[in-house]
């Protein structure tokens, strides 16, 4: 049980730690990687949902 409670803290962090560095670009550099303001958030979750499963087929 604990396992699965640091597992989600440990998610959120991510997902936060994900839309604060993209959020910190210019428009320019969003731009540039072919994203937009509005794209930030489901970006940082499918991120995060790409990264859960590399550690699941562990």
């Amino acid at each position: 049980m604990f396992k699965s409670v640091r597992e989600c803290i440990a998610r959120k962090n991510s997902l936060r730690r994900t839309r604060r560095e993209l959020s910190a670009l210019t428009d320019r550099e969003l731009n540039d990687i072919g994203l937009t303001r509005s794209d930030i958030s489901p970006t940082a979750l499918f991120t995060e949902r790409l990264s859960t499963r590399e550690v699941l087929k562990r």
